[in-house]
């Protein structure tokens, strides 16, 4: 099975990861289109180069500007992953946008999205392209076909207890302890998921993180640093295993809303500084864990309310953990049974090939068939002695007529279906009953001999006879008669 899957942002590289772990260790092969956009390719690349079985192009770039988004993201990188998949054997794909759905679509290739924001102008042409459209955003009602709701969120598939196990020796390298520190995120508002936030959101609070509480800082633009608390320890991206960095904290406060559903889902408490409330996921994550925003608690009043005990911090996420996994559905088991379903849907495929070219020449050990080209040689050879007049009518009209009857026989053996075999047969025997008509005819005007004409007789019931032996048996039902 070869499969490909296009990936944009780190979100969606870690939401396919474990898929592609397991496709690979059962031998299938993945394609990894890779839009170069911050340090995303450098990550695919890094986390990939110890699995068999994987390729990854980077295709297109984004430079973190809504220009370069719109175009060089979208419009261009359209063309570009439509001359990519060019001549690659593509079994099935996968993707968050609506890029990949297209070139599937159009050379008709099975392909699933995996999206959290069905508010996005894309929606109908995901629609429209997709095998099939997913919304992993646990419960909405307002999403109907062909859509479908999937109880859960992506970042589920990368956080569940199966998949993700938190390393504690990685705080040992910042000089932290489990939850005694802050998680803070602040991202870059050049892109078309931010457009209309101001910059800077975690500089409004900055003020308001408890004296002597200790704060990673996760910072997309570097060139703020100078803007923040000197005393924040700056992340560098790549930053190595980031998740569980986020599990261990008190809390995580973030101007992005991926990373607060990431924590929530963490079991940590979690407060989105972003404008977008009405997201379903983010909805979904408040619902079945502990993510507020500036609409549900003030920021003074969360931070004031987080548990300083860590003991009782480790014990109330390992039971909230616990709630989400009994609330979610599987994900990955979800995305797996497609790969499979597919594979299965191959290999009938490549048996059903497989018989039809074996049968492709069956038909010509059939005796009707063997009797029936007889019955052409015998009338080609009859033709011969037609009057010149009669060859663009009478001869043309018998010609085409006892051609039809082994063609038809043909034809019905390639069918899969008993009716469609039969429909074929009745075709054969209307043509020999033409065939039939005209030879009279053209014994009645003396074009054709009676000793001749009683060879092709004999020749015409044989074949009906055939034929309706041929039809009982396949239908079980009354015969053809002549």
């Amino acid at each position: 099975m070869n499969i490909w899957i296009d990936i944009n942002h780190i979100p969606q590289w870690n939401f396919y990861k474990p898929l592609v772990e397991t496709v690979t260790r059962k031998g299938h092969s993945v394609w990894l289109t890779v839009l170069d956009r911050g340090k995303l390719a450098k990550i695919v690349l890094r986390e990939t180069e110890q699995l068999a079985h994987v390729q990854v192009d980077i295709v297109g770039r984004h430079r973190m500007t809504k220009w370069s988004a719109i175009i060089e993201a979208n419009l261009i990188r359209d063309w570009q992953l439509w001359h990519w998949a060019r001549g690659k054997k593509i079994d099935i794909g996968f993707s968050n946008g609506m890029q990949l759905a297209m070139v599937c679509g159009l050379k008709g290739i099975q392909n699933y999205s995996f999206d959290d924001d069905p508010q996005t102008r894309d929606r109908k042409w995901k629609e429209k392209w997709n095998t099939e459209c997913n919304f992993c955003v646990y419960e909405d009602e307002t999403i109907g076909a062909p859509s479908h709701v999937l109880r859960c969120t992506k970042e589920w598939a990368y956080l569940n207890p199966r998949t993700f196990v938190p390393k504690v020796e990685v705080l040992e390298k910042y000089g932290v302890k489990a939850k005694e520190y802050m998680f803070l995120r602040e991202v870059s508002v050049g892109t078309i998921n931010y457009a209309g936030q101001a910059s800077g959101a975690i500089l409004g609070i900055k003020d308001m993180i408890p004296t002597g509480m200790r704060v990673l800082f996760s910072l997309e633009e570097k060139k703020r640093r100078d803007e923040y608390p000197a005393d924040w320890i700056l992340l560098q991206e790549p930053i190595e295993d980031i998740h569980s960095l986020i599990y261990y904290s008190a809390g995580l406060v973030s101007s992005g809303d991926s990373m607060a559903r990431e924590a929530a889902l963490l079991g940590i408490p979690s407060y989105y500084l972003g404008i977008r409330y009405s997201m379903p996921a983010n909805a979904a994550a408040s619902k079945v864990a502990s993510l507020q925003n500036q609409k549900t608690m003030p920021f003074d009043e969360w931070i004031g309310s987080l548990p300083t005990d860590p003991e009782e911090c480790a014990e109330k996420q390992r039971g909230l953990r616990e709630h989400i996994d009994d609330e979610f559905i599987d994900i990955n088991g979800y995305m797996l049974d497609l790969v499979e379903g597919v594979k299965e849907l191959k290999s009938e495929r490549m048996i059903e090939i497989k018989d039809m070219k074996e049968a492709k020449y069956s038909y010509k050990n059939l005796e009707t068939y063997k009797e029936s080209k007889q019955l052409v040689m015998s009338i080609y050879g009859t033709l011969k002695e037609f009057p010149q007049e009669e060859q663009y009518a009478l001869c043309d009209q018998l010609r085409r007529a006892v051609i039809s009857v082994p063609s038809n026989i043909a034809e019905g053996s390639g069918r899969t279906s008993s009716k469609d075999q039969a429909h074929f047969l009745e075709m054969a025997f209307g043509s020999l009953m033409e065939v039939d008509c005209q030879v009279d005819i053209a014994h009645d005007l003396g074009y054709i001999a009676q000793h001749d004409m009683d060879i092709i007789n004999e020749q015409i019931s044989r074949v009906a006879a055939l034929l309706s032996g041929m039809r009982r048996k396949i239908l079980g039902d009354n015969s053809l008669t002549r």
